[in-house]
């Protein structure tokens, strides 16, 4: 509601600035011979009554520069010609009540109407400033949450609109042009981002190579390039679509503000803004993923849930398996040295139906192998999902712990932990991740899955924001279209 009222006193303290200098108006007309300076013209004012003023003509180099004063509220026609030329210049001028001049629509330009997009990017800004504090505080009191991710792809998809504008600003004048310029610049995010994630699908394509060498063709293995190439043409669909509506004759876009015109405005923005919202959450994942594996660890747990994954045919740990217990193994032998504190190993995992025995059977065989005794493991061999994992896995600790406080960690795959870490918040189990590395080229490929994973689990988040950004962008190109109609003639 503070936003609101604050972005209404804005709104208010721009139209008071804009109206109080905007009675003249200074119109540029450039004719562009670069080789001569203007200086024999004709100036040309056609209006019906006393509309407007010419208070002077004076040339700059190649532009011919009119004054005018506003008299009466009305629509006036400006023209400009150079002396011996048939050809001249036209701009059409609307007067309000309020004596305001705006060139070329009722919202066009005007004196002092570059502020407009100015205080709409101070508005952006303070808008980022508040979600990176939200952000802030929300990732130290509950770090797996979701709400991370979307506070972070909304300040990363803010952050780059308010870059894009403020490289226009200057060139923007009045409500209709910065709102064009806005639509614009939300939709231009991912074609701004296309080399960057060249070299991202670079490095994947590369990795996924290897890792079908290593392991063969599968469509897990082949994911990350799939993915990449359906990102990449995500990217590059607003402008092919763009390009295939102005060659084809299906849909007339070239008659201004046509149907056609307004269709192709709607849909390529839309596409481009919605895609560039997912290359922000993408983003942000990847960003959290990264702060999730490198997240600072406490040692004062007393158990530590092993999460399960697929297990060799003769019952072994898979290379995978392996090195989140051994993860969780390192963790709890820097624990007992740092602070003495001895926890409790929780392997967790049923058996799957092409597995022997329970991986969470394999997991206590590999620990005790360790020279980890059976009094120090719980083991959970009931679950066949990471919810499961954790549900069980704490329905066996709270027996175990009776009334003593538990304190929880959690091991898996470096990839995992930011996925693995949002279940357990879902579950209101609060924990710590200790991630296990593995391979690059397998990591980079699984990190993908999780990215798509994530994407699913939180789908309905990010579908009301799809739907947003398309009532936003409709709206917005509603105004531009009105705003150069006659609808708002005074």
């Amino acid at each position: 509601m503070k936003k609101i009222v604050f972005a209404l006193l804005l709104a208010v303290f721009v139209s008071v600035v804009i109206i109080i200098g905007g009675d003249r108006y200074s119109a540029r007309f450039k004719f562009g011979y670069a080789d001569k300076t203007v200086n024999d013209y004709d100036v040309t004012l056609i209006q019906d009554g006393d509309i407007l003023s010419i208070e002077d003509t004076r040339t700059d180099g190649t532009d011919v520069i009119v004054d005018l004063k506003s008299a009466n509220p009305g629509k006036a026609e400006l023209q400009v010609s150079l002396a011996g030329q048939e050809n001249n210049q036209i701009m059409f001028f609307y007067v309000h009540k309020t004596g305001l001049i705006t060139a070329n629509s009722f919202f066009g330009a005007c004196t002092n109407g570059t502020l407009i997009l100015i205080v709409i990017d101070a508005y952006l800004g303070i808008i980022a400033i508040d979600l990176i504090r939200r952000y802030r505080k929300n990732i130290k009191e509950r770090f797996y949450d979701y709400r991370n991710v979307s506070y972070l792809a909304i300040i990363i998809f803010l952050v780059a609109l308010m870059i894009n504008t403020l490289i226009s600003t200057f060139g923007a004048n009045g409500l209709a042009d910065s709102v064009t310029k806005i639509i614009f610049a939300s939709s231009q995010f991912a074609l701004l981002m296309i080399p960057l994630s060249f070299i991202f699908f670079l490095v994947i394509g590369i990795n996924n190579v290897r890792l079908t060498v290593k392991e063969g063709v599968s469509r897990n293995n082949g994911m990350g390039i799939m993915f990449c190439v359906i990102l990449l043409i995500a990217m590059l669909f607003p402008n092919l679509l763009d390009y295939f509506l102005q060659v084809t004759d299906l849909i007339d876009v070239h008659r201004e503000y046509g149907p056609g015109h307004f269709f192709n405005d709607v849909s390529v923005n839309f596409i481009g803004a919605a895609v560039s919202y997912i290359v922000c959450v993408l983003i942000a994942t990847a960003v959290m993923g990264r702060l999730a594996m490198s997240q600072t660890q406490h040692y004062n747990r007393n158990y530590i849930i092993i999460l399960g994954c697929q297990i060799r045919k003769n019952g072994t740990l898979t290379p995978l398996l392996k090195g989140r217990v051994d993860a969780a193994m390192a963790f709890a032998r820097t624990q007992e040295e740092t602070t003495g504190l001895v926890p409790v190993f929780v392997p967790s995992g049923g058996k799957g139906a092409d597995e022997i025995i329970p991986e969470a059977e394999a997991m206590r065989e590999y620990l005790v192998s360790c020279g980890i005794s059976e009094d120090r493991i719980l083991v959970e061999d009931e679950s066949t999902n990471t919810n499961e994992n954790f549900i069980y896995s704490m329905e066996r600790i709270r027996e175990h712990a009776g009334d003593k406080k538990v304190r929880v960690s959690f091991a898996t795959t470096n990839y995992h932990v930011l996925r693995a870490g949002f279940h357990a918040a879902e579950l209101g189990i609060n924990v710590i991740g200790i991630g296990s590395r593995t391979k690059f080229y397998f990591s980079s490929n699984a990190f993908i899955r999780e990215c798509i994973a994530m994407l699913y689990y939180e789908r309905k988040t990010h579908i009301k924001m799809i739907v947003f950004l398309f009532l936003a962008i409709l709206l917005t190109v509603v105004f531009k279209f009105l705003a150069n109609s006659d609808l708002f003639s005074v």
